[in-house]
């Protein structure tokens, strides 16, 4: 590829040739790459049955291994290249920090099927974005057997208390950006925000159905 080629060109190039350009850092475990890679695939082809209408480009995966203070941790980001960060990773992680590691790939596979730049001008456009891939990779994460039902009804729990801790009693809109951010509560409140609100809603279609009419609607410019 040409020195200069971006990401999107890179997507291309990848398309055209049918390479893959998927990076993993050489001192990652071959089984925690094997997980990345299995997660990544999971969370794809149940988004892609049961939202048949996204917009989805697969991303080239980049995942490496970084130090900081502290234990175990996790940082990425969903663009055309999803970028994956294992902090102080052991060869052999304990089953939290492995749940840890499904998360974040299933969370940033799962922004694939949204349309973040679409609700950008949006008051609540990062809860929606961020609430959203949180309840896409929460619900597929129960449905593969990578969350039991109970580690799932914990996380909406502890989701729950963290904004409400958060929140105080502020509507979400008057909450400075600021200290929602620094707070993370557009994780914490939109996991709950959206299984409560899809739970609670009347009529047919499943949550995935309703998301993917969504975005739908949004490709047609309303």
């Amino acid at each position: 590829a040409p020195a200069h080629a971006d990401a999107s060109s890179l997507l291309f190039l990848a398309r055209q040739s049918g390479a893959g350009l998927d990076y993993f850092d050489p001192a990652l475990d071959r089984t925690a790459v094997a997980r990345i890679r299995s997660v990544a695939d999971g969370v794809t082809r149940a988004l892609r049955r049961e939202m048949p209408q996204a917009d989805y480009i697969p991303p080239i995966i980049a995942a490496g291994l970084a130090e900081e203070p502290g234990g175990p941790n996790i940082g990425g980001s969903a663009g055309d290249v999803l970028l994956l960060t294992l902090f102080n990773w052991p060869a052999d992680p304990a089953p939290q920090y492995q749940r840890q590691m499904n998360k974040l790939v299933a969370h940033e596979v799962s922004h694939r099927f949204q349309m973040r730049d679409a609700v950008d001008s949006y008051p609540d456009a990062r809860l929606i974005h961020e609430g959203g891939a949180e309840f896409l990779r929460w619900s597929v994460s129960l449905r593969q057997g990578w969350l039991t039902p109970e580690q799932a009804a914990a996380e909406l729990d502890d989701a729950l208390a963290d904004c409400m801790l958060g929140t105080g009693e502020r509507s979400w809109r008057a909450m400075p950006a600021r200290e929602i951010d620094s707070r993370r509560l557009e994780y914490g409140c939109g996991l709950p925000a959206y299984v409560y609100a899809l739970a609670a809603r009347q009529g047919g279609g499943t949550p995935y159905a309703r998301l993917d009419r969504f975005y739908a609607q949004l490709r047609l410019g309303a």
